[in-house]
């Protein structure tokens, strides 16, 4: 497992290397100071290397502040623990289970 997060971090330096990803653009009349963003994304049956390049092109070369990622498969969550734990905070996993689809129920704003 550690190995395997190890050459996905080299691959993706690799692959940081060889891509630019485009520059922000802000909207005329707004200030140059930028106000942190977060991607949202669901996910099944990611590879963990491929989950490390996403998390490395949204958070570091994009610079998105959180990447929300609901895993459909708490399992996946689990098995994913060792890449998510290198971006700390700004990762932030959560499992689709039936804890999360009570809690949707419960909101107001959404009919489950």
């Amino acid at each position: 497992a550690e190995e395997e997060v190890r050459l996905a971090a080299a691959s993706t330096e690799i692959w940081r290397a060889l891509s630019r990803p485009a520059p922000w653009l802000a909207a005329a009349g707004h200030s140059s100071v930028e106000s942190p963003c977060a991607v949202v994304s669901t996910l099944r049956g990611i590879p963990r290397a491929e989950l490390f390049t996403w998390l490395s092109h949204h958070l570091c070369d994009c610079k998105f502040f959180r990447a929300y990622l609901f895993f459909d498969d708490p399992l996946e969550l689990e098995e994913s623990e060792d890449v998510l734990t290198h971006w700390g905070p700004s990762a932030v996993p959560v499992a689709v289970d039936e804890q999360l689809r009570e809690e949707y129920t419960s909101c107001h704003r959404f009919e489950a």
